[in-house]
């Protein structure tokens, strides 16, 4: 009996820690057959109305234990699900019963309630579940124990109601589970359903054992020392935990648990996701700014190359520069032509008029050095000079500035009566007259 459960994905059932035990199975169906025959290294199982791989299995802690078995379900999804999860198993899709070929079966969907009798279909239709018609393969128990490689040693029955015809299917005793399971209760219901079919299981000399509220075991009398292992049900000296995938009530909690971590743990993924994301687009960006800065660096070493190049270029060709012109300043041609290049500098400085100049003044100071100390060569060149007012202005000025004014006052008085007798007697232009007026006023304000 199996109310309606959320279905886990197939093989996303962590793997348990073989230390302890860990329950799948609805009413602890696992722990009490595990309490029995877990002393069997690489066990075998039939499961009749397997269902989903994960969510109330009795078989998954075995399997996960190293036992392998055959799973029977008429359910397409259920079937391929086994399929999936269950490498090494043999899943046959398909309804057990005495009737073989095709036989319909009531689906009730996203539940374990699915089943072959008419009446519990109506009861469910009754109770507000949609029921659906669907053709499945039909086939005998004897059927399912030809598949079997090896020793069955559980056997479980959960078929919804139609567990009479099971058992009446099964017609060769040459195979004799140790153990069988067999739901006992009407489906979702307290009222016990075996009257009908268990004096056969007891007619095939299996001894009833236990009831754990939902499920009858029975052992073979071939396997008398495994009846102890049911004495009492499922309890804390099992050493077992739960998975939290079955549909119990007392796994509410922790379904509810599991299902605020799941929660958690996808909000937490797509956050990452998003964040990988980022960080793989930062990074994009990164070695897009990086591969640039390589570039401008590259770009600059060669620049800083070429520059140090020219730059060691430059200093060589100015060695050589230097060294030629040492050689010119040692040179016989530079020592040679030393006067002709002071005469280049004096002609730039003032032009050539004023080399002249510099020439001339020490000619015509010692010439009149000459005159001055001689009374009648004196005479006569201030005779001829007065002729020329302008060139006996000329040399006064030259006279003051070379320091021979202070000899030549005779010189100035006869230069003074010369220049007045011309005057006088109109020998002057208009302009010489202006000119020689206007130089012995000056030179009667330097006297005074």
């Amino acid at each position: 009996m199996k109310p309606m459960e959320e279905r886990s994905a197939p093989g996303t059932q962590a793997q348990a820690s073989l230390s302890r035990f860990i329950s799948h199975a609805q009413n602890f169906e696992d722990v009490l057959l595990w309490r029995a025959v877990g002393h069997v290294a690489s066990g075998f199982y039939v499961d009749i109305g397997a269902q989903d791989p994960v969510v109330d299995s009795v078989s998954l802690a075995f399997h996960e234990r190293g036992w392998r078995g055959v799973h029977v379900e008429p359910m397409p999804n259920y079937a391929a699900a086994l399929r999936d999860a269950r490498p090494g198993d043999v899943v046959l899709e398909a309804a057990v019963g005495t009737a073989t070929g095709t036989v319909q079966l009531h689906t009730i969907p996203n539940t374990g309630l699915s089943t072959l009798d008419d009446a519990v279909a109506h009861r469910h239709r009754e109770n507000g579940f949609e029921v659906q018609e669907l053709h499945v393969p039909s086939i005998t128990l004897d059927a399912v124990f030809a598949a079997a490689s090896s020793d069955i040693h559980w056997l479980k029955i959960d078929v919804e109601g139609d567990e009479y015809d099971v058992i009446a299917s099964w017609q060769d005793d040459t195979f004799r589970p140790w153990i069988i399971a067999v739901e006992s209760t009407r489906p979702l219901e307290q009222a016990p359903s075996y009257a009908a079919w268990e004096p056969m299981l007891l007619a095939k000399g299996y001894r009833f054992a236990l009831f754990d509220g939902l499920n009858r075991f029975y052992v073979a009398a071939q396997h008398p020392e495994l009846f102890d292992a049911f004495m009492a049900g499922a309890n804390v000296f099992d050493d077992f935990a739960l998975s939290g995938d079955a549909s119990a009530p007392f796994c509410e909690e922790l379904n509810r648990r599991n299902a605020e971590l799941r929660s958690e743990a996808e909000r937490l993924h797509g956050e990452l996701t998003v964040l990988r994301a980022a960080s793989a687009e930062q990074r994009l960006e990164f070695e897009r700014q990086l591969n640039k800065l390589q570039k401008v660096r590259r770009a600059l070493d060669v620049e800083l190359l070429g520059q140090t190049r020219a730059a060691a270029a430059a200093q060589v060709q100015v060695k050589t520069l230097r060294a030629e012109l040492d050689g010119v300043y040692t040179s016989t041609s530079w020592r040679v032509t030393r006067p002709l290049r002071g005469a280049r500098r004096a002609l730039s400085a003032g032009g050539a008029r004023s080399l002249a100049v510099a020439m001339v003044r020490p000619i015509v100071a010692r010439g009149m050095r000459y005159a001055l100390a001689r009374p009648q060569l004196k005479a006569r060149v201030m005779s001829v000079l007065s002729r020329h007012p302008g060139v006996l202005v000329r040399l006064q000025r030259f006279a003051v500035r070379a320091g021979l004014a202070s000899s030549m006052g005779a010189f100035e008085v006869a230069k003074g009566r010369s220049l007045s007798s011309h005057i006088a007697q109109g020998a002057l232009s208009l302009k010489a007259t202006r000119i020689l007026l206007d130089l012995q006023r000056v030179t009667k304000e330097e006297q005074d």
